[in-house]
């Protein structure tokens, strides 16, 4: 969102959900012309409508493809196929954005309502459901593993193309789909799948509070699969998974189940025989509160068959949904994660169970280097996946579709907010002096950089305590000094730890620079905003206050 005023862009760093946040940490390209918001005062009008309110889909693709439009400019409602009291409702719109809704006659009504009335179509389909002669066992599992209907399968999926063949354009998440969408002659669009910022929030604190703990000493294998539609996915990985169990006691694979029913059935893997007992099963949860599962983890599994045309299909959130809990991903090497995940710095990828197994030990047995791992994680999906870049993206779709001369009769694919760019923040080495967490939310950390700076931080810090803003975090971050600089902030923050929801203090392994150590500081922020202070600088009593106003009037 523009920024209401100048000194709020200046003293304010945005750091979770965009990749203007990456662009803060380190220089990066100037953004494309696309990113800019509608500048008319008349709002583009969209309606999306769901084909599946119950399923999580629904809130990748639907709610928060939703929420995307409006962070971009949009005028939106959201609603359901069957909850739309009136086909003529649709003529209010500029486009009707349409998420999986196979083709019944109120459909046929819809769409034709919407072409008299001249308003723009958008088929959103985020599975493989469009070509009718995939629905077999052999490619989609599914159908095997929960003993549905190849045939009635068959005829939703044709149900759906014949919804999207009356549509102007196709939106996917994954660049794979772009050409079966081509294929019925309509412009391809691929913004990704993305977090959302109660995500973030959530999946940060789950983190903290993992970090906070002790531990029982056992190290967990999590597969956080959904329904019973992977039963031949896992399978890439079970053997190995099985030899790692067989190798380390202390190690347990988490599983999932629904009142009492296992999702992933292990029996049919011969491998787990001799190690049921270290199956750890959780009850299923909503997505909702899905990062608490995932920060128990120590490695995340996301087995796909590679090469197998509904797989490939699939998106990459398994990965950034578990980056943003801290934890690692060990995936198949599937289009989509293998444009995501660069191999042994951010995630690793598996062609065969010798694969798995290396990838899982390696994480294992190198805490530093998990660590590592799970930060380069952090910081790649926050810049490529977040609140933010799926409005730019969405935006980008919105203003191709409303634009009067659309290429309607081409067929073309733009895919966007995808590009691994070289925009990840360079973050020197640092460790932990001093932590106190109280996992609260605050708006707003204040992060000081500091060298040689014995006299004057201490005034720099009461400044902070002296802030005007009841719920604030802290994280100092100390560049190798070689006075006594860390000392004083160490007894400082000692002082005044009850002032602030959280506070860190730091030190770089060695002397980085005043460049590199605010980027360790806004690493190591846990906020939505970052006030970055200057250690011979203070702040007015009023001003973090002040500016968040500014910045976010509602707040």
């Amino acid at each position: 969102r523009p920024l209401r005023s100048r000194p709020a862009q200046a003293a304010f760093r945005l750091v979770r959900g965009a990749k203007r946040r990456a662009r803060k940490l380190v220089a990066g390209p100037a953004a494309p012309a696309f990113l800019a918001r509608p500048t008319t005062s008349a709002k583009l009008r969209v309606l999306f409508l769901s084909g599946e309110a119950e399923t999580p889909g629904h809130i990748y693709r639907v709610i928060r493809g939703a929420a995307a439009a409006r962070r971009w400019g949009a005028d939106v409602v959201v609603d359901t196929i069957e909850d739309l009291s009136n086909e003529r409702a649709v003529s209010q719109f500029d486009v009707l954005w349409i998420w999986r809704a196979p083709w019944t006659e109120r459909i046929g009504r819809l769409l034709d309502e919407a072409r008299r009335s001249n308003v723009k179509i958008v088929f959103d389909i985020d599975d493989l459901m469009i070509d009718p002669t995939l629905a077999r066992p052999d490619i989609i599992d599914a159908i095997r593993s929960q003993r549905l209907d190849a045939g009635g399968v068959a005829q939703m999926y044709e149900r759906i193309a014949s919804t999207f063949a009356l549509a102007d354009y196709g939106v996917a998440p994954t660049p794979f789909l772009a050409p079966y969408l081509r294929r019925y002659e309509k412009p391809a669009f691929v913004p990704k799948n993305t977090f959302d910022t109660l995500t973030l929030e959530d999946s940060r604190k789950a983190a903290r509070r993992r970090r906070l703990e002790n531990g029982d000493g056992l190290q967990r294998i999590g597969y956080a699969g959904g329904t019973r539609t992977h039963q031949e996915d896992f399978r890439q990985a079970a053997e190995a998974i099985a030899r790692v169990l067989k190798e380390r006691p202390q190690c347990r694979l988490v599983l999932f189940s629904h009142c009492g029913e296992p999702i992933l059935d292990p029996h049919e893997y011969p491998e787990f025989v001799s190690c049921m007992s270290q199956i750890e099963w959780r009850e299923a949860v909503p997505l909702a509160e899905l990062p608490k599962e995932l920060a128990r983890f120590d490695i995340n599994l996301a087995p796909l068959v590679a090469g197998n045309p509904f797989c490939e299909a699939k998106s990459e959130l398994k990965y950034f949904e578990a980056a943003l809990a801290n934890v690692p991903t060990i995936a198949s090497r599937t289009q989509a994660f293998a444009e995501a995940i660069t191999p042994g710095v951010t995630g690793y990828l598996a062609d065969s169970p010798d694969d798995w197994h290396a990838a899982i030990i390696t994480l294992l047995d190198d805490d530093a280097h998990r660590a590592r791992v799970t930060e380069a994680a952090f910081l790649d999906v926050i810049g490529r996946y977040g609140p933010d870049q799926h409005a730019d993206n969405i935006g980008h779709v919105l203003e191709q579709v409303s634009e009067s001369n659309a290429r309607k009769t081409q067929t073309f694919t733009t895919t966007i907010g995808t590009t691994r760019d070289n925009a990840r923040p360079v973050v020197p080495g640092n460790h932990v002096v001093l932590e106190r967490d109280r996992l609260g939310q605050a708006a707003v950390c204040v992060v000081i950089p500091l060298y040689n700076y014995e006299k004057y931080i201490t005034e720099a810090l009461d400044s902070v305590a002296s802030q005007t803003l009841d719920v604030l975090d802290l994280v100092v971050v100390d560049d190798a000094s070689t006075d006594n600089s860390l000392s004083l902030a160490e007894q400082w923050i000692t002082q005044h730890l009850s002032r602030f929801n959280r506070v860190l203090l730091c030190r770089n392994d060695a002397n980085s620079g005043l460049a590199l150590t605010r980027n360790a500081a806004f690493a190591r922020a846990e906020t939505q905003f970052v006030l970055p202070l200057d250690a011979d600088n203070i702040l007015l009593p009023n001003c973090a206050e002040t500016l968040l106003k500014s910045i976010e009037p509602t707040s």
